[in-house]
């Protein structure tokens, strides 16, 4: 039995169209205030320029520079403003919700969490680099194992480019490997000089290990068969945890007209992150 059905479903579309709203018309306040402080301070610019000093008259018309991209900032977000928040915080809950009623599982999600540390332990990424969370679903598996999902972005960036690291999924498994590892399609690991070993036993992956150590073949079994998904992988192997990055998995991060056919790809798309992560703990878990 789902809690949603398509006959009541309308007071879903009204309540999200309705927090939808209010974040744009939260911007739009902050933005306004931008707007009126900064053309607060040109005026005093012009006013000093006319009764003090003339000469600082070239002064007043750069000062004019940045109220006028807040304007247009403001134009902009009028015109094509898209809050994530109502999605995340509201949609995705009532779908996890409704995915309890039908499946009877446990699970939890956090909407934009501000803790940016989930690449820490892992030692996949630069710890230097920009990153987001945009969700996290905590999730116990049938076997009692906890996992928690996260849709991320990591990327590091410089003066002339950037280079995204992950945009998709990041998964933690607690469960413990016996030995640090890492199985990559690119990059090198991100530990200390000396705590790993670059090892080829296998061709395509970038291997590395504890000196003296072999990587269990469950492992690359784990890491082919995500990568036949046709997903960018990563996964790494410490005390306690197994992290596995899929760089370019993702879905329904907008919905701009909601409907019940929506809702529904959403809640199947949530069961498709936990079937990954079924097929994770049955292949790294022997």
């Amino acid at each position: 039995m789902t809690i949603y059905r398509p006959e009541d479903f309308q007071r879903v579309i009204d309540e999200y169209n309705l927090l939808e709203k209010k974040e744009k018309h939260n911007t739009i306040s902050k933005l306004i205030w931008v707007v009126l402080s900064l053309s607060a301070f040109s005026s005093l610019f012009l006013i000093f320029a006319i009764y003090v000093d003339q000469e600082i008259m070239a002064g007043f018309y750069i000062s004019l520079i940045l109220p006028g991209f807040a304007l247009l900032a403001l134009i902009l977000v009028i015109a094509f403003h898209y809050s994530v928040k109502p999605l995340f915080a509201y949609l995705y809950d009532l779908a996890i919700k409704d995915i309890l009623e039908d499946d009877a599982l446990n699970l939890k999600i956090t909407a934009l969490p501000k803790e940016k540390d989930f690449i820490k332990d892992g030692g996949l990424f630069p710890l230097g680099s920009t990153r987001m969370t945009r969700y996290i679903i905590d999730y116990a598996e049938p076997n009692g194992v906890s996992t928690q999902i996260r849709d991320v972005y990591v990327a590091t960036q410089s003066n002339r480019s950037s280079y995204v690291h992950i945009d998709g999924l990041y998964y933690i498994i607690k469960t413990d490997p016996g030995l640090l590892f890492q199985l990559r399609s690119s990059g090198s690991p991100r530990y200390k000089k000396g705590t790993m070993v670059k090892i080829n036993i296998r061709e395509g992956i970038r291997e590395y290990c504890e000196p003296g150590k072999t990587i269990p073949d469950q492992y690359y079994e784990l890491f082919n068969k995500l990568s036949i998904e046709g997903m960018k992988v990563n996964i790494s192997g410490i005390q306690g945890e197994l992290h596995v990055a899929l760089h370019g998995y993702f879905n329904y991060r907008k919905i701009k007209k909601l409907d019940f056919d929506q809702f529904n790809g959403l809640k199947e798309y949530i069961r498709r992150l936990l079937r990954i992560a079924d097929k994770i703990c049955e292949i790294s878990i022997k």
